[in-house]
């Protein structure tokens, strides 16, 4: 039994042990409280989500860039090695012209929309031996498949080469286009000048077929219709090997009807602003 205090003890220092205070138990949310929280974090979310998906696009156009860049690079390359010749470009079905850049036509063999070795096998691609990698040839924006034995599996190119340049073989459909220049040869470039007129550019995928872009000069009629996977542009490189992210302002060109018949390739738009410009970029009156 413990010794009752007295004045001897508490002079001598000893004191009684403290109790200690009880806690106070945790708070908890109110769920006023977590609302708030939850409203706070849907702002920001709000806010930020755009501004990524616009850094998402962006920065998808520009690996888009970057392949037409290798393409423009492959192109200019090859000119070198062949006495300033460019790439033949055509149907890629001509039974008299032996290889043009990439090989194969998505709309008359299905199988090539998906074929690798019509973009990197020399034995289809003047392209070939230069370029080992297909990836170069597909935009990242662009999510379009086919289905093939049951499957859906993505389509290889995006890209097609201006039908005004390098064009061997008969005419087809109406390309190259009569009373236009056709650019044979990396010094033909004159008008409307290296610098004005695209080589290469993005394809809609309901549209890609050939490896050519074909081109109506002379009418107001889209043949192949330019691809949107960077809405509202797509990507060309030009025979000075720039490339640019153009802008389409016709809302013809970024939502055509449904019923488009892609493969008529005789699409009218008349006074549409962006078939004008892809004409005036594509060559010149001879």
């Amino acid at each position: 039994m413990s010794e009752p205090l007295n004045s001897t003890s508490l002079a001598s220092g000893h004191r009684p042990p403290a109790r200690s205070a009880p806690r106070p138990a945790p708070r908890a949310f109110t769920l006023i409280e977590l609302l708030v929280v939850i409203a706070i974090i849907a702002i920001l979310a709000a806010l930020l989500l755009p501004a990524l998906s616009r850094a998402k696009g962006r920065a998808t156009a520009i690996s888009c860039v970057n392949n037409l860049k290798q393409l423009s690079i492959i192109w200019t390359l090859y000119a070198g090695d062949y006495n300033d010749t460019a790439a033949l470009n055509g149907s890629g079905t001509d039974p008299t012209v032996q290889l043009t850049w990439v090989g194969g036509s998505f709309e008359s063999t299905p199988t090539d929309d998906t074929n690798l070795f019509k973009l990197i096998d020399p034995k289809y691609s003047l392209f070939g031996p230069y370029l080992k990698s297909a990836q170069i040839y597909h935009c990242p924006g662009d999510k379009s498949t086919v289905v093939l034995g049951g499957k859906s599996v993505p389509v290889v190119r995006s890209y097609a080469m201006n039908s005004m340049i390098g064009w061997s073989g008969a005419v087809y459909r109406n390309n190259p286009e009569a009373g236009y220049r056709t650019y044979m040869k990396m010094t033909d470039f004159n008008l409307p000048g290296p610098s004005s007129t695209f080589v290469f550019a993005e394809i809609r995928a309901e549209s890609i077929c050939r490896p050519f872009f074909g081109m109506h000069l002379s009418t107001p009629s889209f043949y192949h219709f330019p691809a949107v996977y960077h809405r509202p542009s797509s990507t060309l490189v030009f025979a000075d090997s720039h490339a640019e992210i153009h802008r389409w302002l016709d809302p013809r060109t970024l939502d055509p009807p449904a019923n488009t018949d892609w493969h008529g390739h005789d699409i009218p738009s008349p006074n549409n602003r962006d078939l004008v410009w892809l004409q005036e970029h594509a060559s010149a009156k001879k």
